[in-house]
């Protein structure tokens, strides 16, 4: 078409560059593809399977989930056998989990600093990111803000998720650290869009963008495409769509969505289980479907 994007569209937000392995986030980078497994992270075999197929169907970066001691042990040994894989630990609470996960040389971590012990606890798993050089990405959702964030706003607002944020912001720059990337995640796409929004206009971070729990195939698919569209148009960030489905058909919804506003084309594997449970979704929803056809519509 023979029309300037830049006289029609917004530019693109400007964000300060993070490392993640071999990408760089934000920055002028181009769009990378993260995704997540589906496997019980024990197992590493199944992991590493499924690692490998994300990577050749073109995901760049790939999430494990780290729920328990077992699977924060198991990270060395998926580290040995995919040693070219750019790799992120997932933590939640034990602070113990994110130090094995450095020392298994994962490449990013996804921890909120200030749910994972006190201060002490913070700035040990802080310091040894910094040595690594391993980036930490916050992760904010709507589902498990602060109790006094909740009891302040009264339910997940805006402001409520972009407080939280800069909350755990502030741990890590207090402590000198800024090779930080923002996610906040909610399932209702307007609420996610605004809380974006909000923030881009109050820091140069990267952001990681995701509708948490999207829902099933179909209506996940809909909803993850207009939140990440309305995004796409302005800001830059890690592309993620959160969505219990099989492989290789959400991998082309990925592609056209990128297509479609011209980003780099990337291919992505939307995963099933939220890395706290392991709960096979796609199961359940199919039952659920099937005695309620009409649900979905």
């Amino acid at each position: 078409m023979n029309f300037s994007d830049k006289e029609h569209f917004p530019q693109r937000r400007k964000t300060r560059p993070v490392k993640v392995g071999r990408y760089t986030i934000g920055g002028n980078a181009a769009v990378v593809v993260q995704s997540m497994t589906k496997t019980d992270t024990r197992n590493v075999d199944k992991t590493v399977e499924q690692i490998q197929q994300l990577e050749q169907a073109g995901c760049e970066i790939v999430r494990l989930a780290v729920p328990d001691i077992e699977a924060a042990k198991a990270l060395k040994d998926i580290r040995k056998k995919c040693p070219d894989s750019v790799l992120v630990s997932d933590i939640h609470f034990q602070y113990k989990f994110a130090l094995m996960a450095l020392d298994a040389g994962m490449d990013k971590l996804r921890i909120n600093p200030g749910n994972i012990g006190d201060a002490e606890k913070v700035r040990t798993v802080v310091r040894r990111a910094q040595e690594q050089k391993v980036p930490i990405r916050i992760g904010v959702n709507a589902g498990s803000l602060e109790r006094r964030l909740l009891e302040k706003y009264g339910f997940p607002t805006p402001e409520a998720m972009v407080e939280s944020a800069e909350y755990h912001i502030r741990i890590l720059e207090d402590l000198g650290f800024t090779d930080t990337i923002i996610s906040l995640k909610s399932s209702n796409v307007k609420l996610t869009v605004a809380a974006y929004r909000l923030l881009a206009a109050r820091c140069d971070y990267p952001f990681h963008l995701g509708i948490t729990e999207a829902g099933t195939q179909f209506s996940g698919t809909v909803k993850s495409c207009a939140g990440m569209g309305m995004l796409l148009a302005a800001l830059s960030f890690v592309g993620l769509m959160a969505l219990p489905s099989q492989h290789a058909q959400d991998f082309l919804v990925e592609d056209q969505r990128y297509r479609q506003f011209g980003a780099r084309v990337g291919w992505r594997q939307v995963g099933g289980a939220v890395a706290r449970f392991l709960l096979d979704i796609v199961g359940y929803q199919g039952l659920t479907l099937a005695c309620h056809p009409g649900d979905d519509a």
